[in-house]
């Protein structure tokens, strides 16, 4: 008699019926697959709105982060302190990242690239009270998990989008920045924001709409 093997890795729902000696009869397989968080697929986002009150573990993209934000130089989470989110009058809930306790002030991400071939990191950003160009912070990557780290761009004054009382509206509107970071894909790739260390307790960054972009 015919015998028919199907291999099937992944989830969902399928069905299969076989057909007696006659092609022209036999039914249509449609199988539909999806990732849900990183490792080898077609692709996706890893994205955070800032939207989850007092959490660092918003997750709004396709597939899902491998850790929440992680504070540098601080410990005090996400309702106080220098990095916090903060909700913004006329833009709604944004991360800020502000002084230079330590040498540098910041917070940190994780996801899994791995499996694909491309790979891109963008976000809002308004600054506040960024002097001169002594004041920045940088946006750095790790494909290691943090144990190094390469500086793939740098937000800089002098300028400001943002009211440096942070008590009114921005006074412009935010600024949108894009890296490619294919050369950081790996199982545990990293995103960090760390200020310099001439950054003061009144110089900070907001960041919102932050997504790493992965595809093949």
């Amino acid at each position: 008699g015919n015998a028919l093997v199907l291999i099937v890795s992944g989830s969902g729902t399928r069905t299969a019926e076989a057909y007696d000696g006659d092609p022209a009869g036999a039914p249509e397989l449609h199988v539909e697959y999806g990732g849900g968080g990183g490792g080898a697929g077609g692709g996706g986002t890893f994205r955070d709105e800032f939207n989850t009150a007092e959490s660092y573990a918003g997750s709004d993209g396709t597939l899902t982060w491998a850790t929440p934000w992680l504070e540098i130089n601080e410990s005090d989470g996400p309702a106080s302190g220098d990095e916090l989110l903060r909700n913004v009058p006329a833009i709604g809930r944004v991360l800020r990242v502000r002084d230079n306790d330590g040498g540098g002030d910041g917070v940190q991400r994780e996801a899994d690239l791995s499996g694909h071939t491309s790979s891109t990191l963008s976000f809002l950003y308004w600054r506040g009270g960024l002097d001169n160009a002594s004041d920045y912070v940088t946006v750095d990557v790790s494909s290691n998990g943090g144990s190094s780290w390469t500086e793939v761009g740098r937000i800089t004054g002098p300028g400001s989008e943002a009211d440096p009382e942070e008590e009114d509206p921005p006074e412009a509107p935010a600024r949108t920045a894009t890296f490619d970071i294919s050369a950081f894909i790996a199982p545990h790739t990293r995103i960090r924001f760390l200020t310099s260390p001439n950054m003061g307790g009144a110089d900070f960054v907001y960041f919102d709409d932050v997504e790493i972009t992965i595809g093949n």
